[in-house]
Order: C-alpha cells, then sequence, then structure tokens
C-alpha cells in the first residue's frame, strides 16, 4: 500500500465563540447608516466567500484577516478560515497571502447585525485599511433574509488558540488512511484504506453507537466492449494517498486512488474523491469525470450500508413517502430517480437522521434509486455481508454503448443527532436549489461627528456651553439635554450637514438658581440615529450677600437691565418694584420666593398698565423679609 502522509495544511486561527446553537435566529441588514437587525435561517450553512470579492485585500497576509460578527453594539470575532487555492488545488504549496480563488470560511448561524460606517473594531491598526462587509441573503424569503459579517485587516489584532471548534480532525496512524472527523452533531470514520465504515449521530452522545457499516461501490463492464470486469470498493480501489486541510470550520478531505479490476487491470484515470467535512454534513463532490467508451463501464453503483443498530428505522424518498421499515427483510419500493436534478432520500431512527440529497447527472441509460434490506449474509458482498438499509444509486447501460461522457457527482450528507420529520426534506432540498447569496461590500471608517473639546462656564446665574467638532457627516443637529431626575432635552442647536472643517457651537442656560448641574449633548444624523456626548457637569456658586446692582444703561430710552443676588440662606419672597419720585408704585417686576442665585430683570419703561411712562428719576426697590436696597434709575425721552 503506498499512503503518504496526511498534508495537514492548518489555516489560519480564529476568534474564540463557543458554539452557539445552530437554531440560532441571527439578524441582520446594513446600509452605510441604517442598523436593521433580520432574520437569518439557514443554520446548517458554510458561507465560502471567495479571495476575488475582497479584491482590496488581494496580496495581504491571510495572518492578518479577521472576520467579525455585530450583535447587540458588540463586536464579537467568530470561527473562520481561509483555505488558499493557488493554482486552484487546496493540496498544493502555499504561498501565505490572499488571492483571487482562496476562500474565507464562516458558519452563517455565526452572522450578526450591520454596523454603521463608524462603528468599528476597537484595533486602531484596522482604520488604516478598509473593512469588507459581507452580506448574505437567503432569497427563499420574501422579503429575503439577510445577515452580516465583517472582515477586517490588521496586523495587531490577537485571537485565543484554545478557542472551540465546529469541526475536529483526528488523525490516521502511520501508514494509513482510518482518520476521524467529529462535527456538531456526527463522528465520522474511515478504515485504513480510506472507506467510511464508522457514523456516530451525535457527537456528545455516550456511550457512542455506531450505525454505519460502509459505503460502498459497485461497478462492472465490458473492457473494449469484449471482455468482462466487475469490481468493488475492496477490491478495485487500490493505493490510497490521503491529503486534508483541516480548520475550524469545515475539513477538506482527498483521497485518490487506483482503480483495479478483477483481473488485476489498472483503470488508466485514478479516482479522487474530495470531501467537504462542515458541522452538520459532509459534500462529495467528484469534480469534472470523463469516461471514455473504451472502459466499457455498463454498471456503476454507490451506496451507503447501515448496520444492526439502524434496525427499526424509517426510509424514505420523494418516491417513497410513505416509508420501509428498516428490519433486514426486503421490500418493495419504487426505484424513481430523476436526472439531471435534484434528489433525495433519509433514514430516520432512535440515533438520529441521515439525510441524503444528490445532484445526479444523466449518465448513462437509466438511472435508479437503489435500496435494500437484507439480513440474510451474502458472501459476494462487502463489510458484515448484511444490508440494513442500505441506500444509493445505480446509473446502468445495456445497449452496445457503455457508460461515457463527462459528468460531475454532488451530494451533500447531513448527520443530524435527532430525529427529523421528512417535512425536512424539502427545507434542505429548498435550501440546496436555492443557495445563500453572498456580496461583499468595501467600506472605509466614516465618524458622523468627530468631537472636540466640550466645555461648560458659569457666568453668574448663566451657563454658556461650548463645544467643537472637528468634521460632520450627515449632522442634522445637536439636542442639550440636561439632568433633573430624568434627561430632559432644553434647546436644539442645528448641525452643519457634511464638512471637513472644524465648528464652534455655544448655547446659553439662563436663568438659574445656584447649585451643581449635568449636561449632555445628542448628536443626531439625518437619517435618525444618534450619538451621546460625555455627561458634563458645572457650579453655579451661591452669593455671599445680597446685592442690588445699579441699573445698565443709565439714564436710559426704551430698556434697562437690572441684576441682584440672593445668599445662599435667605427666605420669605422677594420683590422688586419701581416707584415715581412721590412714592406711588410704577410696576412689580419680580415677587416670587426667595432663591439663592444671581438675577436678572429688564425693564421696559411701562407702568402695570403697559403705558409708556414720563422722563424722569424713578426708583428700583429691592426688598425681603430682612433686607431692602433702592437704586436710582433716570429715564430720558
Amino acid at each position: 500500500m503506498n499512503v503518504s502522509s496526511p498534508i495537514s495544511d492548518k489555516p489560519k486561527r480564529y476568534s474564540p465563540v463557543s458554539l452557539r446553537s445552530l437554531f440560532l435566529v441571527v439578524v441582520f441588514l446594513f446600509s452605510q447608516g441604517v442598523c436593521i437587525g433580520s432574520e437569518l435561517w439557514r443554520p446548517y450553512d458554510c458561507v465560502v466567500v471567495q479571495g476575488k470579492q475582497c479584491n482590496q485585500f488581494l496580496g495581504a497576509n491571510i495572518d492578518d484577516l479577521f472576520v467579525f460578527a455585530f450583535n447587540g453594539n458588540q463586536w464579537q470575532q467568530i470561527p473562520f478560515q481561509i483555505d488558499e487555492r493557488d493554482r486552484g488545488s487546496y493540496f498544493g504549496l502555499k504561498n501565505g497571502v490572499l488571492d483571487s480563488l482562496d476562500e474565507i470560511c464562516f458558519m452563517a448561524s455565526d452572522a450578526g447585525d450591520s454596523a454603521r460606517a463608524w462603528q468599528w473594531i476597537d484595533n486602531e491598526h484596522s482604520h488604516v485599511y478598509n473593512r469588507y462587509q459581507i452580506i448574505i441573503s437567503d432569497t427563499l424569503g420574501i422579503p429575503p433574509e439577510k445577515g452580516f459579517v465583517y472582515i477586517y485587516r490588521s496586523h495587531t489584532l490577537t485571537y485565543d488558540s484554545g478557542a472551540d471548534e465546529y469541526v475536529h480532525y483526528i488523525p490516521a496512524p502511520a501508514l494509513s488512511c482510518a482518520d476521524t472527523i467529529t462535527g456538531v452533531s456526527y463522528v465520522y470514520g474511515h478504515n485504513e484504506k480510506g472507506i467510511p465504515d464508522y457514523l456516530v449521530l451525535g457527537r456528545e452522545q455516550r456511550p457512542h453507537v455506531d450505525v454505519l457499516d460502509r459505503w460502498k461501490l459497485r461497478f462492472s463492464g465490458l473492457f473494449f466492449g469484449l471482455e468482462p470486469f466487475q469490481g468493488n470498493e475492496e477490491n478495485g480501489l487500490q493505493d490510497p494517498v490521503l491529503q486534508i486541510i483541516t480548520g475550524p470550520v469545515r475539513i477538506i478531505r482527498s483521497v485518490r486512488y487506483t482503480v483495479v479490476f478483477t483481473d488485476n487491470r489498472i483503470f488508466p484515470d485514478a479516482i479522487e474523491m474530495i470531501t467537504f467535512f462542515q458541522p452538520h454534513f459532509m459534500r462529495i463532490i467528484t469534480g469534472n469525470r470523463t469516461l471514455d467508451p473504451y472502459a466499457g463501464i455498463q454498471y456503476l453503483q454507490q451506496s451507503i450500508d447501515y448496520n444492526t443498530n439502524m434496525s427499526g428505522a424509517h426510509f424514505f424518498s420523494q418516491y417513497n413517502p410513505n416509508g420501509m421499515m428498516v428490519d433486514g427483510i426486503a421490500d418493495a419500493y419504487n426505484n424513481r430517480l430523476d436526472a439531471p436534478a435534484v434528489n433525495w432520500y433519509m433514514l430516520q431512527g432512535q440515533y438520529g437522521t441521515v439525510f441524503t440529497i444528490l445532484n445526479m447527472p444523466d449518465i448513462g441509460e437509466e438511472q435508479h434509486l437503489f435500496y435494500e434490506d437484507r439480513m440474510t449474509p451474502d458472501s459476494g458482498d462487502t463489510g458484515d455481508l448484511k444490508a440494513f438499509g442500505e441506500s444509493g444509486v445505480i446509473a446502468s447501460a445495456f445497449s452496445a454503448e457503455p457508460i461515457y461522457g463527462t459528468f460531475q457527482l454532488e451530494a451533500d450528507f447531513y448527520f443530524l443527532s435527532v430525529t427529523n420529520s421528512t417535512a425536512i426534506a424539502d427545507t434542505l432540498a429548498a435550501y440546496y436549489k436555492q443557495p445563500l447569496e453572498i456580496t461583499g461590500q468595501s467600506g472605509s471608517l466614516v465618524i458622523p461627528v468627530e468631537w472636540g473639546k466640550i466645555t461648560a462656564t458659569a457666568v453668574k446665574n448663566r451657563i454658556h456651553l461650548s463645544w467643537q467638532t472637528i468634521t460632520e457627516c450627515g449632522n442634522y443637529g445637536f439636542e442639550i439635554q440636561q439632568l433633573d431626575k430624568v434627561w430632559k432635552t432644553i434647546a436644539f442647536i442645528p448641525g452643519a450637514g457634511s464638512t471637513s472643517l472644524p465648528r464652534q457651537y455655544t448655547c446659553t442656560v439662563a436663568s438659574l438658581p445656584a447649585g451643581t448641574y449635568f449636561f449632555r449633548i445628542k448628536q443626531i444624523d439625518f437619517n435618525g440615529y444618534s450619538e451621546l456626548s460625555e455627561c458634563i457637569d458645572v457650579s453655579l456658586d451661591f452669593p455671599d450677600s445680597y446685592q442690588l446692582h445699579q441699573n445698565y444703561p443709565n439714564p436710559f430710552n426704551s430698556r434697562t437691565r437690572i441684576m441682584f443676588s440672593l445668599p445662599a440662606i435667605c427666605s420669605g419672597r422677594v420683590d422688586f418694584s419701581i416707584y415715581n419720585m412721590i412714592g406711588q408704585k410704577v410696576v412689580t417686576l419680580c415677587n416670587r420666593p426667595a432663591i439663592s442665585g444671581h438675577f436678572q430683570l429688564l425693564w421696559d419703561g411701562k407702568d402695570e398698565l403697559n403705558k409708556e411712562v414720563n422722563s424722569g428719576i424713578y426708583y428700583g426697590v429691592l426688598s425681603t423679609g430682612t433686607f431692602e436696597k433702592r437704586i436710582k434709575m433716570i429715564k430720558i425721552d
């Protein structure tokens, strides 16, 4: 046996995140300034983003790329891997930089909300580069359901080497292909030739119950139309060469076989089977294969056989909707298979469900569903020589012309640790036919308002707020909020819209009694989204004594200002009235409970009846229960 040492190219590592339930409803919808959650429901899908979809990152060191989700205004790194495909191959030499065919992989269930252009991870070096917003769209929904992830570039980001993995690889012993893969819902193993022969539905199942006998292959025909031959996976597949790409999201496994007929004749073309192991299923892709007529193959059968632990399960397909029990007794069944078309069949039993989606190509003259349930040993069989719910497909040709042509076979095998009804078949088949749409958008860090310094200054009974913006983008304006048990908006100052020039803004809050005040500024975008500044506090001093200042201007014509102060300890009421030369009251400008602080009054030269008074001398009198003072005021025409 010529078995190569497994190639274990560990993709770039990823940041920690606990394995979230794949029955998670994720949220999304991003636009430049809009953050909306949505319901992306594709719990089993692995998202693959090609390097060419992030063309501004082409040539970047793959160790500098990281994938994040944005949930609840929090950033979180999610499990991901970058599989290099230099020269189109997963298994060739690696150059360590992102190329157009390289693949960035993560789970759709880890997608999150949209993030606005200024919502960025807390990593300064990532600001130097654009980021890529990856939009994941499920077009089965009306309207389409969407989710988001973000790819950042930075050489200063770090990650936890002990993070969880969705899939895990257990290498084979030396000179063997008996490796094992564990997913979220399965454990899948192979024998020394690399043939699958072990399946546990449920990674956490204890004890492990193996339900698989083995994967089987049958082929036969006439070599050059003359000499009969036949073969199977046991004697027909020789000299396996195993290659592995491991990662936290998927494992890529390739086994290349030399095909040998029963008379030891070697088929001229080797067979390579590439399997993509993902958290809940594996996908087998043969690639474009060409069968030449001279090969003479007239019968091809590929199937998976189970063991007695699958007894009691039921087998279903789209043309066998009522199902058949796996009991080792042969059943009549409908062997219809559509080609070229997507077909499905499934086994569900006490240990879980195995669901198969087959994209069957139109090869040969006939294509059939294969099913066998037989407890009697057959010496011509392989494995345990029995068949418990063995199921698969047959392609055959019975005329003089054998099976030939170029085709690709692709099949998904879901290993679900819970029993599912046949309703899941339509859902998973629909997912296969209409895969997620993946688009990428590049964007740089955009800050709606880059704040400058915010100050608050007390001047007598006024507080002057002042703040600066360095740049503005789509800025509608500022609400001035004051804390009075709760935050209340007391003023609004329009913004400058969009500008790269510094702008200065001010707001004055007047007629305040002495005390400490708390303010903040709420910046509002044109789209309605907002951001709060830091809270700032300022105190108005308490006057030491009663004070009444001379009015200004004096003499005056149409209006004059009167200012007075009341000390910290004051009670009763404060009154300020104006009298004429003979002691008659002209007007009362203030009569209210006494409160400590600095105050200002305006007199417009009118009496209580709002009539203009004559030119002359008047007296302004400030009085409280314990204090009285007057000032002389001169009005002129």
